[in-house]
């Protein structure tokens, strides 16, 4: 979830959300490695899944609303991100905003408004401005 969150907030969107396409190194950062799957957050158009309004459409095997090329919905995510319950229960405690598809256009807007986010896999006080900053 973390690695999700700060690849869209780093204008990534990383399309093929597998567990299978992430792994962890031995200095224990996680890596996505389905590079060809990777586009920029402008690029997917996230939405709500339609509420059904008959039977019919509710049990329909196929999406019976339109779903455009770059049509992203991700309250479907749970569906194939999450194979296990106990990395469902951690996921959905930690980053159950990944879901809701206003979560993912906000982070779109903020990306518009204010450029994209940096992300160091270091603490604060270890950055060099802070440890030379007196000199």
């Amino acid at each position: 979830g973390k690695a999700i969150d700060e690849l869209i907030n780093s204008n990534i969107f990383p399309g093929d959300m597998l567990t299978k396409n992430f792994g962890v190194t031995r200095q224990n950062r996680v890596v996505f490695y389905d590079y060809d799957e990777i586009t920029l957050m402008s690029t997917p158009i996230f939405k709500k899944i339609p509420e059904a309004k008959t039977y019919e459409q509710e049990m329909a095997s196929e999406p019976w609303y339109y779903v455009g090329q770059n049509d992203v919905f991700p309250e479907e995510f749970k569906y194939f991100m999450l194979p296990n319950p106990y990395m469902k229960e951690v996921f959905n405690k930690n980053y159950n905003k990944l879901l809701d598809a206003d979560y993912w256009v906000s982070i779109q807007e903020k990306i518009k408004q204010n450029g994209v986010m940096d992300y160091y896999p270091y603490g604060s006080e270890k950055r060099m401005c802070e440890i030379y900053k007196d000199n």
